[in-house]
């Protein structure tokens, strides 16, 4: 699995294409089938919103 910065992944689209390697045997070919957001917001107990990304 591959992390990408903010600025980075906001340019990938579901669609793209991909190749998978280092992973033991010959690279494969595929595409992207989403792109998930790994950030959120939290409320805190004051009822401010917080943003929160996990670790």
């Amino acid at each position: 699995m591959r992390i990408f910065l903010s600025t980075e992944a906001v340019q990938i689209k579901a669609g793209a294409a991909v190749t998978i390697d280092g992973w033991g045997g010959p690279p494969l070919r595929g595409r992207v089938k989403r792109v998930d957001p790994a950030g959120f917001v939290k409320v805190s107990a004051l009822g401010i919103e917080e943003p929160r990304v996990g670790t």
